[in-house]
C-alpha cells in the first residue's frame, strides 16, 4: 500500500482547504518514520514506493511529525481533522466504493482508498472544523470543510 501525509494548511480562503501532500523517503513497515518529500497530487499513485497492491492510505500527521519530517514545515490548520474521502473513478464506471471515512493509523487519523489497476480517482478529502478558541473540550464542530481534487491513481507506466 502507497503511503502519502495529507497536511491541512492555513487556508488562503478560497473556500477549500489546502492541503500539502508529502511521501516518506524511506521502505518498509517503518517508512513513515522517515523524511518526507513534497509532492504535486498528480504524484499520488497506489503503484509507487514499491507498493504492488490497489490501495492508497493518505494520513494527516501530527503537528511534531510535520515539524520532524517535512522539509518545508508547513503551518498546519489545528483547527481541522481529517474526517472522509470522496472518490470517483475518472472514465470508466466501476463498483469500487466512493466514501471512505477516516480510521486511526498509529493514533492519526487516515483515509485507506482503492484505485483499481489502470485507472485514476479524484478525491476530495473532508475534515472536521472545530472552534479550536473555545473552552469546551473536545471544541465543538463548527463545519465541514473539503480539499480540493487532486487525482489518484494506480499505473506503473505513467497513466
Amino acid at each position: 500500500m502507497a503511503l502519502y501525509f495529507a497536511v491541512p494548511v492555513i487556508r488562503d480562503d478560497n473556500g477549500a482547504e489546502d492541503v500539502f501532500y508529502y511521501a516518506p523517503t524511506g521502505r518498509g513497515p517503518d517508512r513513515w518514520k522517515t523524511r518526507w518529500t513534497r509532492v504535486d497530487p498528480p504524484v499520488l499513485n497506489s503503484k509507487s514506493q514499491d507498493a504492488t497492491g490497489d490501495l492508497l492510505m493518505l494520513v494527516q500527521p501530527s503537528e511534531k511529525e510535520i515539524r520532524q519530517f517535512a522539509p518545508d514545515h508547513p503551518q498546519l490548520d489545528p483547527s481541522v481533522t481529517l474526517f472522509a474521502g470522496v472518490a470517483k473513478t475518472l472514465g470508466s464506471d466501476n463498483l469500487l466504493p466512493n466514501f471512505y471515512m477516516a480510521q486511526q493509523f498509529n493514533n492519526l487519523p487516515a483515509v485507506v482508498v482503492s484505485v483499481v489497476e489502470q485507472t485514476r480517482r479524484g478525491l476530495i478529502l473532508t475534515f472536521v472544523r472545530r472552534d479550536i478558541l473555545s473552552n469546551m473540550v473536545p471544541p465543538p464542530i463548527v463545519g465541514l470543510m473539503a480539499s480540493t481534487d487532486p487525482e489518484i491513481k494506480n499505473s506503473t507506466d505513467g497513466v
